[in-house]
Formats: structure tokens, C-alpha cells, sequence
């Protein structure tokens, strides 16, 4: 998965947990009829499958939860098969549970506003840190991941900026970086104390002990940024990245640059900001119009 696919470490370790979920059913599932092993993988049946997940449902866990565990078990499964580990695969005749995907739910302007106004220069490395990052992400649409990932080499020097990013597959992309976002993140540099003497390969976002910035950590700020102003829930480092696509589609950018950007692979993905803009759109036509006024 990780070297022949190139998908997210994470999403390997999430599969790995659902295969071994999976293998743990087994041994109730069988109740010593046969004993789990890996020289009965072949005589896993669909039934089998379907069981599982029959089990799974009964206990109220969530379809997209269930979505992931199939998705695992049927990579594995054709892993098996082409491995030549199992002679069948049980996974031809079943679908994948259909699930629908929320929409993205981007800040507003005036909330971004309020978060980025949270910025002041500190000598506390740390928060100027998490402020470099904050900026970078909503400038550039970086997952949280992409931006964690940044080595010290790729980090752009000379205008313009352009910052080389590799995102899901391993497949790279250009982003422009705004000025301002690269002012804070130089800022960072000169302050983190680990930077000074590193490695052009290491990471350019570091924790508290030189390691690369953990995801949850820049979470857990951006949890305190959120309740300081009073935002909503769902604001996380990810709505940074859609507030990116958002507002760029609304000042007039085309989908396919908005796509590149991101770094999609379908433009089905980058589709979802016209629906979210258009119920947006919705929601002030009909709060806003005189004549829907009227008939309130």
C-alpha cells in the first residue's frame, strides 16, 4: 500500500487495524471449525465477509467507518490473490457500501479574517511556529500532512515563490506561496532553535524536541484559536484548506486551476466547492431577498 500505491502512512496503519479486526472475527466466527491461519485464507467466503460486517452493523458502527474496513479487506484480498497466497477472492461479487460524503465547510471571510488577525509576531517560537503554519496552509491549500512534510530544501528562497509539494501517491505539485505567508514562515526559521545547523532533507516544521510537528498538535492550537473567537465545531486545520478552494472559486478562479492546486486527481473532488458556494448563494438569497422577507 505504501510503496506500490504510495497511500498516506496513516491510511496504511488504519487499514492494517481493519484487517486484524477482521482476522480476530475469524476466530469467533469459525469457533474452531477452522483454525485462522494464513493457510486458510482460500477458504474465506463471501459469507464469511458478509458476516463480518452484518456483526459490525449490529454494533451501530458508522458506514463510512464500514467503508474504510471494505476497502482494506478488498486490497488485501487481491493482495492475497496476486500474491498467489489465496487462490480465491471473496470481495468479486460484493460492493462497497455507498456512503455520502459531507460537503466541505469552509470558513467565511470575516471568520478567516478573525483568525488571521490572531497573528502577532512572537519571539515564542512555538507560536510563531503554529502562525507560519496556520498562514501557509490557508494560502497555498496544503492537507495538514503536506505541510508537515515540507523539507527544508523544498522551501522556496527567491521570488516568486513557488513551494514543491508531494501529496497523495507521491505525486508532486507547484504552489505559489502569498508573500505574507512566506515573511511568517522565514520568521519561524530564524527563531526555531533547530533549524540553525539541520539537514537540507529534514522537516521544516519541528515540535517541541526537534522532531517533526506532529498533525495533533497543530490540532490542539487550532482547537484554542477556535474557542478563543467563538467558531464553530468543524473549524479544524482542514477548513483552512477548503476556505482556500472556497474563496478562490468565488473571486472568479477557474475549477481546473482551483484542481491543480489542491492537488486532486478527479475533478469531481474540486466539484463540491461549486455546490457548497451554491447553497451558500441559497442561504443569502433567502435570508436577504425583500419579497422572501415579505412572505415570512
Amino acid at each position: 500500500m505504501q510503496h506500490a500505491r504510495g497511500l498516506n502512512p496513516l491510511t496504511v496503519k488504519r487499514y492494517d487495524i481493519e484487517v486484524m479486526l477482521f482476522w480476530d472475527f475469524l476466530k469467533t466466527h469459525w469457533a474452531g471449525e477452522l483454525p485462522v491461519t494464513e493457510d486458510n485464507w482460500s477458504n474465506i467466503q463471501t459469507m464469511d465477509i458478509r458476516a463480518f460486517f452484518a456483526g459490525r452493523i449490529e454494533k451501530n458502527i458508522s458506514k463510512s467507518t464500514n467503508a474504510i474496513a471494505f476497502s482494506a479487506l478488498k486490497l488485501f484480498f487481491r493482495f492475497l490473490k496476486e500474491s498467489k497466497i489465496a487462490t480465491s477472492d471473496p470481495f468479486l461479487t460484493l460492493k462497497r457500501p455507498s456512503i455520502k460524503l459531507p460537503l466541505p465547510r469552509p470558513l467565511s471571510l470575516t471568520q478567516t479574517t478573525e483568525v488571521l488577525n490572531l497573528y502577532t509576531e512572537s519571539e515564542n517560537w512555538i507560536l510563531q511556529r503554529d502562525f507560519a503554519c496556520l498562514f501557509l496552509i490557508y494560502s497555498t491549500g496544503l492537507r495538514i500532512q503536506e505541510a508537515l512534510c515540507i523539507s527544508l530544501q523544498d522551501w522556496p528562497t527567491v521570488s516568486p515563490f513557488l513551494l514543491k509539494v508531494k501529496g497523495k501517491r507521491h505525486k508532486e505539485r507547484l504552489v505559489p506561496v502569498l508573500e505574507e505567508a512566506w515573511s511568517t514562515v522565514e520568521r519561524y526559521k530564524k527563531l526555531c532553535p533547530y533549524l540553525t545547523h539541520a539537514q537540507p532533507t529534514s522537516s521544516l516544521f519541528r515540535g517541541a524536541r526537534g522532531k517533526q510537528l506532529h498533525p495533533v498538535l497543530f490540532q490542539k492550537r487550532m482547537r484554542r484559536w477556535r474557542q478563543t473567537l467563538n467558531l464553530p465545531d468543524h473549524v479544524t486545520p482542514h477548513s483552512l484548506r477548503h476556505s482556500f478552494a472556497s474563496h478562490l472559486l468565488s473571486n472568479g478562479a477557474d475549477l481546473r486551476d482551483i484542481q491543480e492546486l489542491l492537488g486532486h486527481a478527479s475533478l469531481q473532488s474540486t466539484q463540491q466547492y461549486i455546490l457548497t458556494s451554491a447553497l451558500h448563494l441559497k442561504k443569502i438569497h433567502h435570508t436577504l431577498h425583500p419579497r422572501e422577507k415579505l412572505s415570512q
